[in-house]
This record gives structure tokens, C-alpha cells and sequence, in this order.
């Protein structure tokens, strides 16, 4: 659990993990240790949803899990993986036909001991993202990294460790990293790839991370606090070149998308770094983020008029999306599909 969780990230593929975590559970299960099996479950998942594994069969998965910890009684378990099962039936048809009665119990979001503040701020980030509400991304955006920057002082102490005087970086570093930290000299030795392997997930912040220079990209199109957006996207993208040069496999197309996406506010340059980041996610094998990629290129060939190749992309994206098993997104590509026939037709 330990190396899935913290290392594997710069020697394997993220679908590893999932299977991997899958073999810890039925260890932990057949050897009466239900505890650390349930959790490795509940990490299978978060590895699943980010490694683009089919919605549907995932929300399936996820129900046989709640039924498993209904048996052994894990309760804190069983509310987490409750907050999971809402982003994927929102990732699927914003709940419509696959929530469920039961809801995650969160308790007091302003009480410093709730456990569960963290994943409930991260996941609705996520779901707010992926559905379009970039203000409301934004806002658990911010609660989510300032809670993963206060850390714990054994975090700290081995952060200073492997760090050293780059610790410096860290300290503060929440959801608007200071712009001294993100030139182009120090991109290498920015500490965000160090710290989020001493997180006890690496995936419960390279996500939120991409998502939010995505995000911030997209609040910066509509001229929404365009000079603190610049500093979350500079950030980003430091933080995303870091992870890539650690892991190609898992990194590079998220990497380049970030830069496509950056390199798209000006509106003059060609879609190669769009291509790059699609192939990449197809090579690792990242469908949702092929489909993604897809969809901003085509809305940037939409935007500088170039109606062939959006209808292109934006078929592509659909395409991604129908294997994902994201309704949502599909209807959403389709309403852009219709609205680009329709303009092509007058």
C-alpha cells in the first residue's frame, strides 16, 4: 500500500496500482485484517476514476465495496468511498439515474478534526470541473490545497529531509503558490513532485493541481482575475513539467495539455501541442484525459474559426467520452457538435 500509494507513481503506470490495490484487498480480507484491505480498496478506487477507467464499471465496483463495508462495519471507510461513489455518478449523469438513498455522513466542515473536510473540498472540486463551474471549482479548489498545506509536522520534518534548503518553497504553498517559486530555473527543483510523494496518496494532489491551471485558464478566457489565475497557472504548469520529468508515462499528456491550453490565450498558434497530449494520454491509456484534450482542442479551433477541425476534435472527444461512460460529457460535446452543424448549415 505504502509504494502504490507514495512511489510507484515514478515507475509504473497508474492502471498498475489499480491492480495491484485490488490484490491488497483480497489479502487484507482472507487474512482477517479487513481494516487495511477496505482501505487498499478505497485507494483502488481513487486510482481507477484517475486512471480512466470505465465509469459504469466503476460505480458497479464501488457499490460491491459499500456492500463489503456494511459486513465488516468501517464506517470511516465506508463515508469516503460514499464521496467517491457522488463525483463518479456525477461524472456519469449528474446523479439523475445512478445516486443513491445512502450520502456520505460529512459532518462539521469548519471543524479542524474533521477528517473528512479534505475529501469532501477535493472531490467537489473535481466534480465542479469536469461539469463546467469553474467559480465553484475554484472556491473547494482553495479549501481543498489549504488544507493539504497545513500538512503535519512528521510530513514536515520528512519534507526537510529530502528538500532541504528548497523546503523554503513549500511553506505556504497552497492553492496560489508564490511566483518566486515558479521560474523557469527552479522548475526542476520546485517541491511540488517531492511533497506529494510524501502525501499518503501522490494522486490526492497532482489531480486537483492539474484541474486547477485547467480551471484557471478557463476563469482567465472569461477575464476573471486574470494576474492571480496567471500564478495559479504558472504553478501548474511547474508543478506538471516536474511530475513528467519523474514519469512520462503518467504525466506527459497532462503536461502538455497545460501548455496547449496556456499557448491557446493567444489564438495564433497551430494545435500540435493538443495533438502531443492526445497521443500521449492514448499511449498510457487515459481515455478521459484523450477526451479532454480532444474537447479543448476543438474549442479552440472552434474559437479561431477553423470549423473542419473542431468538428474533428470534438467528434474524437465524444468518442472518448462514450468509453469513459460520461453522459454528462457527452451531451455537452453533442450540444457543441449541434451548434457547429447548425452555424456550418447557415
Amino acid at each position: 500500500m505504502n509504494f502504490y500509494g507514495r512511489v510507484a507513481w515514478r515507475f509504473e503506470p497508474f492502471q498498475a496500482g489499480v491492480h495491484k490495490l485490488r490484490q491488497c484487498l483480497d489479502a487484507g480480507l482472507s487474512s482477517g485484517r479487513s481494516d487495511i484491505g477496505l482501505f487498499c480498496g478505497l485507494n483502488e478506487i481513487k486510482y481507477a476514476l484517475f486512471s480512466g477507467a470505465n465509469l459504469k464499471s466503476l460505480l458497479k465496483r464501488i457499490d460491491y465495496y459499500l456492500h463489503l463495508m456494511e459486513t465488516y462495519r468501517s464506517e470511516a471507510t465506508k463515508n469516503n468511498l460514499l464521496l467517491m461513489r457522488e463525483t463518479v455518478s456525477s461524472l456519469i449523469d449528474n446523479g439523475q439515474a445512478t445516486s443513491i438513498e445512502a450520502s456520505a455522513c460529512v459532518g462539521d466542515l469548519f471543524d479542524p478534526k474533521n477528517k473528512l473536510r479534505e475529501a469532501f473540498f477535493y472531490y467537489s472540486a473535481i466534480r465542479c470541473y469536469w461539469v463546467g463551474h469553474h467559480g465553484r471549482c475554484r472556491y473547494y479548489g482553495k479549501k481543498c490545497f489549504n488544507l493539504f498545506g497545513q500538512g503535519g509536522q512528521a510530513t514536515s520534518y520528512v519534507a526537510k529531509f529530502y528538500l532541504g534548503k528548497h523546503f523554503r518553497y513549500l511553506r505556504g504553498m497552497a492553492f496560489y503558490p508564490p511566483a518566486q517559486s515558479l521560474t523557469t530555473k527552479q522548475s526542476h527543483t520546485i517541491p511540488y513532485c517531492f511533497y506529494l510523494s510524501l502525501h499518503s496518496s501522490f494522486l490526492s494532489l497532482v489531480v486537483p493541481i492539474l484541474l486547477s491551471g485547467l480551471n484557471s485558464l478557463g476563469l482567465i478566457r472569461k477575464k476573471s482575475e486574470v494576474q492571480l489565475n496567471k500564478e495559479v497557472v504558472r504553478g501548474a504548469i511547474a508543478a506538471m513539467k516536474a511530475a513528467a520529468d519523474n514519469s512520462d508515462w503518467n504525466f506527459s499528456n497532462k503536461f502538455r495539455l497545460l501548455q496547449a491550453e496556456h499557448l491557446s490565450l493567444s489564438k495564433r498558434y497551430d494545435t500540435f501541442m493538443y495533438d502531443e497530449s492526445i497521443e500521449s494520454a492514448r499511449k498510457s491509456g487515459f481515455i478521459h484525459e484523450q477526451g479532454l484534450a480532444c474537447e479543448k482542442a476543438g474549442l479552440y479551433c472552434k474559437d479561431v474559426l477553423n470549423m473542419e477541425k473542431a468538428l474533428e476534435y470534438l467528434n474524437q472527444a465524444r468518442e472518448c467520452y462514450e468509453k469513459w461512460g460520461s453522459d454528462v460529457k457527452v451531451a455537452f460535446i453533442q450540444k457543441e457538435l449541434d451548434a457547429l452543424m447548425e452555424k456550418n448549415c447557415n
